[in-house]
């Protein structure tokens, strides 16, 4: 695909570009930057998927691990069965699991 626009077309989108880098600076410096809190180890149980609950007055993390079935023909939806689910504490020590991780 070509995509064809005159100098007057791209000058604007430059200007509307650095206007939005401008104004999300200015957002940005109104808070503290993130610190890294800790690093927890999540060997086998940890997909990239996970949720942080709060249960009462603790913390848990709950990852899931999920398998992508094939989509279904004519609807092209995609599908996942939950293969495994993990929580944890802050530290990373598993306090329940059911299915095989991995």
């Amino acid at each position: 695909m070509e995509l064809l626009i005159d100098d007057e077309q791209l000058k604007r989108i430059e200007d509307l570009n650095q206007q939005n880098s401008k104004r999300i600076s200015i957002k940005r410096s109104k808070f503290p930057e993130p610190e890294l809190y800790k690093v927890v180890q999540t060997p086998g149980y940890s997909s990239g998927q996970f949720r942080v609950i709060n249960n009462g007055n603790e913390h848990r993390i709950v990852f899931i691990q999920a398998k992508q079935l094939s989509p279904i023909p004519m609807v092209g939806n995609v599908f996942y069965d939950i293969t495994c689910i993990t929580v944890t504490n802050l530290n990373g020590e598993i306090i329940w699991q059911r299915g095989k991780p991995g």
